[in-house]
């Protein structure tokens, strides 16, 4: 199994090597990306994506390959209307952290919609003011699912009953959240 890591501007900057603002540099067997998504879109399956700094995007990244984004004590925070989409019928995905100092996932509206496939999250806080999951299966995405292994799932808006929000919409999918720790 590959492992890429992400190293940021930053870092970069560090060792006196030349800076593009806003861009991450993705380097796993000779390649280089410019930010996530391009690095979870290039990701093959199987594969584990490791945070060496904080994360803000601008626009939701999709992920629909089986792939385990490790946060690695750092953060992602996004300002569209959720951060990250999980997105591929009969896909694992892994959302978790490494380290002692588990990350966090936040969103500026919301945090993380599951539409097919399950996500584990594990050792991952995950925030936003309106809800911070959704399980939201899609017609022919077959089942959505979350599994809870550990973490932290909170709302820090006024609306806290929609903080994990499961929808069915009359389709064939299930829609489910499964809590075995956190």
């Amino acid at each position: 199994m590959k492992k890429r890591n992400i190293f940021l501007v930053g870092l970069l900057g560090m060792f006196g090597l030349p800076l593009a603002v806003d861009a991450a540099t993705v380097c796993a067997d000779g390649c280089d990306y410019t930010d996530l998504a391009t690095a979870i879109a290039a990701a093959e399956a199987g594969e584990t994506i490791t945070l060496n700094e904080d994360v803000t995007l601008s626009s939701k990244v999709v992920i629909d390959e089986k792939i385990t984004l490790d946060l690695h004590g750092f953060d992602i925070t996004g300002s569209d209307q959720y951060v990250l989409e999980f997105n591929a019928k009969d896909t694992d995905f892994t959302l978790t952290d490494s380290t002692a100092t588990a990350g966090t996932i936040t969103g500026a509206q919301r945090g993380i919609l599951v539409t097919a496939g399950t996500l584990t999250l594990d050792k991952v806080t995950v925030t936003s003011v309106d809800r911070t999951i959704q399980i939201n299966p899609l017609a022919d995405g077959g089942a959505a699912k979350v599994i809870m292994e550990g973490g932290k799932v909170e709302s820090t808006g006024t609306n806290a009953t929609r903080t994990i929000m499961l929808w069915g919409n009359n389709i064939a999918g299930n829609a489910s959240l499964v809590v075995n720790g956190g």
